[in-house]
């Protein structure tokens, strides 16, 4: 082949390779102008009220937040348990002002620096999917890293890629990505200020140990207690008497369907306005469960009439009506009923102390000194006569 061929193909390859990459070029300038400061799922937010469906998959897994009503989520992987409704609505929110800032890589092999690759084994990214009521997508977007840089609006940026898309993205959405299902679950289970607490008793093994007090604002103290050998460990015990105060949720299965466990103990609480809260406590795979049951004593709540009127923390009186303490044993009956709750480590230990870890035995007093004696006189040697 002439040498001047060779040169003609030549620059007719160069010129086929410089229009190619101004075809890409040019490509990528126009989905820029297309989506830079443009909602990324423009249609998601006159449609948020269509949402019934929201998967959220990362290399832990996947599960999915269902809606069963107006304002009612819940999450099938956990039995239908309630989610948080709140939490859920302000994810919706954030997706629909999900906003494209500028185009970032769109070579997968790079995809992996900004987390942004196809979800599986070992990636870091969470994809998040809103379905409609058919199945069909309103939007499917996996989150990468959170970028370094904040927007003059002061709203987090992410780098993020529509699914089934070659291009990245660094947007910026108010949202807060969770992958651990059971932070999307309504958690609070109890919820009782520890003025209202009038005693609790524990189980363990058929021993039982009990505190109490008289009345609000008095110190709690062991039941049976010696004062003459044993002193009280006021750690433990405080411990004990706020445990219930406040209780929530690491992980919740139905009770019909889980393990049965090694029994823990059972602990009961009693406030003063009559509300008496049990648990049963077990543990499963080493970690503590509680079936949780709540109801209503009227003739504790009879004693505490008698009590002078107190305030608790938050200003409220520590002895609640009636009508309104029944309610309240009843609400949380009804939220715990059929469930099995993993609560926090600590919390389990703080509910499950034995006798002999809210009591010592008194030390022994140090012995008294000894008094010292006082010499007896001694007699002078006589003093021989003068020669």
């Amino acid at each position: 082949m002439r040498r001047s061929t060779l040169a003609i193909l030549l620059g007719f390859t160069l010129a086929l390779a410089a229009v190619g990459a101004w075809l890409v070029a040019n490509k990528i300038a126009q989905t820029s102008a297309d989506l830079s400061g443009q909602l990324m799922l423009p249609g998601l937010k006159a449609r948020l009220n269509d949402v019934t469906e929201v998967d959220v998959a990362g290399a832990e897994g996947r599960f999915t937040l269902k809606r069963v009503g107006a304002d009612h989520w819940v999450m099938a992987e956990k039995g239908d348990y309630p989610a948080d409704f709140g939490k859920v609505q302000r994810l919706l929110l954030a997706l629909a002002d999900l906003r494209a800032i500028e185009p970032k890589t769109a070579r997968p092999d790079r995809f992996h620096f900004i987390d942004v690759e196809d979800i599986g084994p070992g990636t870091r990214g969470l994809q998040l999917t809103v379905k409609g009521p058919d199945g069909s997508a309103f939007g499917d977007m996996i989150f990468g890293k959170p970028s370094s840089v904040m927007g003059a609006a002061k709203v987090p940026r992410f780098f993020v890629r529509p699914v089934g898309q070659p291009q990245s993205w660094e947007a910026e959405a108010d949202v807060r990505l969770e992958r651990d299902a059971a932070q999307w679950l309504e958690r609070d289970l109890v919820v009782i200020s520890p003025d209202r607490f009038r005693a609790a008793s524990v189980t363990i093994d058929g021993a039982a140990a009990r505190i109490s007090r008289a009345k609000p604002g008095d110190v709690f103290s062991l039941d049976g207690l010696d004062p003459g050998a044993e002193q009280v460990k006021a750690a433990r015990l405080n411990a004990l008497s706020v445990a219930a105060s406040y209780l929530a949720l690491e992980d919740v299965q139905p009770a019909d369907k889980a393990p049965a466990g090694t029994p823990l103990g059972r602990v009961s609480f009693e406030t003063f306005d009559g509300i008496t809260l049990t648990l049963d406590l077990v543990s499963i795979d080493g970690q503590g469960w509680a079936r949780i049951d709540a109801a209503f004593d009227p003739v504790i709540a009879g004693e505490s009439r008698l009590l002078d009127p107190a305030q608790d923390a938050g200003g409220q009186p520590v002895v609640r009506p009636a009508e309104d303490a029944r309610a309240e044993a009843g609400a949380i009956a009804a939220r715990t009923k059929g469930w099995l709750y993993r609560l926090d480590g600590t919390r389990v230990i703080d509910l499950t102390p034995k006798r002999a870890d809210l009591a010592e035995p008194k030390p022994a007093a140090p012995p008294a000194p000894e008094t010292p004696t006082e010499a007896a006189p001694t007699e002078a040697a006589p003093v021989p006569p003068a020669q």
